[in-house]
Formats: structure tokens, C-alpha cells, sequence
């Protein structure tokens, strides 16, 4: 069984059999960028909300999406606005 290591250099994922791999390859990948404790906290108050919001509409929320059509459509309960603001942000310069 091979072991192989995987570094990631400039979105490129290397894999490298052990012992091949060069000090200039290893300062390499202790200069790539890593998540910090702030990073990974802020990552999963977002999960957390993310989870908590999609509960709240699947079991609490008044108004049900009782059909595909409903759910697809946001039961064409939308304003002008929302849509406006949300076709307009797509066009691509």
C-alpha cells in the first residue's frame, strides 16, 4: 500500500509519495494559508444559523409550501423590488 501526501500549491492539489518530497516543497507548504480559531468559530455560528433558520421554516414556520409549485415559484408572493434587485445583480458587466 502507497502512502501519498497531498499539498496544496496555487489551487493544485500534489500528491507526492513519501520521501520525495523537497525542503523547498515543505517551506512551501508551511507558507500556504490555514484556518484560524476565528475562522473556523465564525464558520459554524454560520452553519449553526443557517441549520436554525431551515428548521424554523420545515416545522414552525405559519405559511407551508404545501407543493412543488409553491416551493419553486415562492408562492409568486414576491415584490417588484426583490425581483428587480436580484435580476439586475446577475447582469455581468
Amino acid at each position: 500500500m502507497l502512502n501519498f501526501i497531498t499539498l496544496m500549491l496555487g489551487g493544485n492539489a500534489v500528491f507526492l509519495k513519501k520521501g520525495f518530497i523537497t525542503p523547498e516543497l515543505e517551506r512551501m507548504a508551511k507558507m500556504l494559508p490555514s484556518f484560524s480559531i476565528l475562522d473556523y468559530t465564525i464558520f459554524t455560528i454560520m452553519l449553526v444559523l443557517s441549520a436554525v433558520i431551515g428548521v424554523y421554516y420545515a416545522f414552525f414556520a405559519k405559511k407551508k409550501q404545501n407543493t412543488t409549485s409553491e416551493y419553486l415559484m415562492g408562492g409568486k408572493s414576491m415584490g417588484v423590488f426583490p425581483v428587480s434587485m436580484s435580476l439586475i445583480s446577475r447582469i455581468d458587466k
